[in-house]
């Protein structure tokens, strides 16, 4: 009886297995670190949205407030002296404990953004009354209510004219 020769089967070495993972687990690395730089992007750019959102609401609702004192949504005095500062929080409620019987809470700790409301009354006859809105993040950026806010991270802000009269 003849015998066949054995025959040679084609395989990975141990070495070249190792070689191929440590390739790949050197490609993943950056991978992996351009998803954090994704993922802090898109969390900066939904705050700002949202901030943007705040303050354009606040704006709309001192412009819809016509010749009353007090805006109807937000409850700011129209000029007001100081500056009036309130709260929003992540589901988008807003509290204030200063100067406005409609928010009593004080920040919380869910207080997300500091809307900060300020007034450069009319000077003239029929001159526009200029408000200026920022809205900050995270809402406890300045500890002072009756000051314009300072240690954000981030910050949204317009200049508007108000016709009172």
């Amino acid at each position: 009886m003849k015998t066949l020769p054995p025959q040679k089967q084609s395989a990975f070495s141990l070495v070249e297995l190792v070689i191929a993972i440590g390739v790949a687990a050197a490609s993943l690395i950056p991978i992996s670190g351009l998803l954090l730089v994704g993922m802090q992007a898109t969390q900066s750019s939904s705050e700002q949205t949202t901030a943007a959102n705040i303050g354009m609401a606040v704006v709309a609702d001192l412009l819809s407030s016509g010749t009353a004192t007090q805006s109807q949504q937000f409850g700011i005095t129209v000029p007001a002296a100081t500056i009036s500062t309130f709260y929003i929080d992540e589901k988008g409620s807003a509290n204030t404990s200063f100067s406005n019987p409609n928010f009593t809470s004080p920040p919380g700790a869910n207080a997300r953004y500091r809307v900060t409301v300020g007034f450069a009354p009319a000077v003239g006859t029929r001159q526009a009354t200029l408000v200026h809105v920022m809205v900050t993040w995270p809402a406890v950026a300045g500890k002072s209510p009756d000051q314009w806010p300072t240690g954000y991270a981030g910050v949204w802000e317009t200049v508007a004219s108000l016709d009172k009269q």
